[in-house]
């Protein structure tokens, strides 16, 4: 299930994206600059509204629901001595994990960022394609994504999390340059192919880290610690 959470992600990309391309293909320039641009943030609007009570009406998990009422049938005095905010604890006893998940974190979302939101400026100020170009080239990738997203999550709960985290991380290293070439390349389908790269070794990562990340911790810490890393 947690594959679904970037999935969710994404999609949002891919709608959003797309009606901004739509925008600019109906709309003049002048019309566009003037007052078409608030169209997607009405549009978003209600869809925040949406998110504010999902957010709100979501159920606590298992574990911290188990952590709580564990924490209740304590002595209140000895809850007054614990710390708000376990950091002494974070930095000394779970170090490690800490580390392995900044590594995890800074891994994926420089890729997410630079691949989704970066690459359509890249591809129109660097290499002069226009901007509705660009984005509906990263559309198609993102739209590539969807497919790929709950697989990786699906075939994870078989055979584990970690072979695609090496995976991802590995091909991250190996196809980057020879991915950058292709995208510099100014040919279409090479600047395809290479985008197309980058995206299924990041689809691996994300496609388990909503799961791998909290599972490093646990449920006493974990909300401080994951907030630490990111």
């Amino acid at each position: 299930l947690g594959s679904w959470l970037d999935f969710g992600s994404i999609a949002g990309f891919v709608l959003g994206a797309g009606f901004v391309v739509l925008l600019q293909t109906v709309l003049t320039e002048a019309d566009f600059l003037s007052w078409g641009w608030r169209l997607p943030f009405l549009v978003a609007a209600p869809l925040g509204l949406i998110g504010l009570y999902l957010r709100h009406a979501a159920e606590e998990t298992p574990a911290f629901t188990q952590q709580l009422e564990r924490l209740e049938q304590e002595d209140k005095s000895a809850l007054q001595d614990r710390p708000a905010v376990p950091f002494a604890e974070i930095f000394t006893k779970y170090r490690k994990a800490l580390l392995v998940c900044i590594g995890l974190v800074l891994v994926t979302n420089i890729t997410y960022y630079m691949l989704l939101t970066y690459m359509p400026t890249y591809l129109s100020s660097s290499l002069g394609y226009e901007e509705s170009h660009g984005v509906m080239i990263i559309i198609a990738v993102m739209i590539g994504m969807l497919f790929v997203q709950p697989l990786i999550g699906l075939t994870s709960d078989r055979i584990g999390r970690r072979p695609f985290i090496l995976i991802g991380s590995v091909g991250l290293f190996v196809v980057a340059v020879p991915a950058f070439l292709m995208i510099i390349s100014d040919r279409p389908a090479l600047i395809f192919l290479g985008l197309l790269f980058l995206a299924v070794a990041l689809n691996c990562m994300i496609g388990v880290m909503a799961a791998t990340l909290p599972a490093l911790f646990p449920a006493r810490i974990r909300y401080s610690a994951l907030a630490s890393s990111f």
